[in-house]
């Protein structure tokens, strides 16, 4: 594999112009993100982009979400069903030469009953750094777009959702009745019992046939690690039958369901330490309540438990020093203002307990 012209001279101009980029990469690493980005299009030129060979309509209502399969590690790629009739796989392997750091990503959907392959998807990644950021290609494409233009619904997109239409949104802070306390130090969690939030983080049921679509982490940089959390998205069903798209705390640790619509539970850092977030979404997804409460934990962790009463909530929190001990936060929020008789009978959608019961305290 060579490097083209028009590649090396950008390299060689790189090399001139931004002498100060060389303190955090070496050349060599320059010159190979330039080719590995010259060979991801090439590659992509081949066999990339997103292949449809049959079509399923479905119904208003009826979003294809995947369920995942059980006890899939973190680190592998998802696998799962969608309406329990058609098999949803991703898979990955490294191109060589490895110093390139190109990956070539495939996304299959095939029907259970016969193992005909309904659609997929390849598209290639170089990774980065925040000096060198990588590519992707193609950029229009993506595991979503598969999935929406496998199970199509007549007269929309498959790949744009509109913003659900927003409504007045009530916006509540909470009386902080006890700041975060530290309850246990030290704590030695048992990783091997947590729960896996593929489970929840991949798709909700809320009625039995509106579903809540797998919400997504979105990147950007301008952080230490290049990356930097910027939205939870959730899709729904809007008023006019048409599904629609809000955007939620990007710090979601649940999402959860019942009769009243969708509760996001989350955190939001802030230099005098995290609040708790609580949004109360209609199953039309308009944003109807947010509430505060303010600093619940020195800094966001694990959320290990949430409860509400008649007059106040309580959070329970897990913040790890290594990768299984921990210190435990509790910390408990009047649903009052000023001292006020409570505001309303219920912010959340109930008492919640997440993991980390080493951690937990009524």
């Amino acid at each position: 594999m060579r490097l083209t012209a028009p590649y090396l001279l950008r390299a060689i101009a790189l090399l001139i112009v931004a002498p100060p980029l060389l303190s955090a990469c070496s050349v060599t690493a320059i010159v190979n993100s330039y080719q590995g980005n010259n060979e991801v299009r090439n590659l992509c030129k081949i066999d990339g982009g997103i292949k449809v060979y049959e079509t399923v309509q479905i119904s208003p209502g009826e979003f294809p979400t995947i369920i995942p399969d059980k006890g899939i590690p973190s680190w592998e790629r998802i696998r799962g069903v969608i309406y329990k009739k058609y098999r949803y796989t991703d898979s990955y392997e490294n191109f060589q030469p490895t110093s390139l750091n190109i990956y070539r990503h495939k996304t299959t959907i095939s029907r259970i009953e016969d193992n005909k392959v309904m659609g997929e998807l390849v598209y290639y990644v170089r990774g980065g750094s925040p000096e060198l950021p990588g590519v992707h290609c193609p950029e229009n494409a993506s595991s979503e777009k598969l999935i929406n233009t496998v199970f199509v619904i007549p007269g929309e997109q498959a790949d744009i959702y509109p913003t659900c239409p927003s409504g007045n949104t009530e916006k509540l802070e909470l009386t902080l009745k006890s700041s975060a306390k530290l309850v246990k130090q030290d704590v030695k969690i048992n990783i091997n019992k947590q729960p896996n939030n593929r489970d929840w983080h991949r798709g909700d049921n809320c009625d039995g046939r509106t579903k809540i679509d797998r919400w997504y982490e979105k990147y950007g940089d301008n952080t230490r690690y290049g990356i930097k959390l910027t939205g939870t998205r959730l899709l729904f069903f809007g008023v006019d039958g048409k599904r629609c798209q809000a955007l939620a705390i990007p710090d979601a640790r649940n999402i959860s369901c019942d009769d009243s619509g969708v509760f996001v539970l989350g955190y939001k850092n802030k230099p005098e330490g995290a609040s708790l977030i609580v949004q109360q979404f209609s199953k039309t997804g308009q944003l109807v309540r947010e509430t505060e409460a303010s600093r619940v934990a020195p800094y966001a962790g694990a959320m290990v438990s949430y409860r509400e009463s008649e007059d106040s909530i309580k959070v329970n929190t897990a913040i790890f020093n290594h990768s299984d001990i921990a210190k435990c936060y509790s910390a408990t929020a009047l649903k009052s203002l000023s001292g006020e008789k409570p505001i309303m009978n219920r912010i959340g959608s109930g008492d919640k307990t997440f993991g980390y019961q080493e951690c937990d305290v009524d």
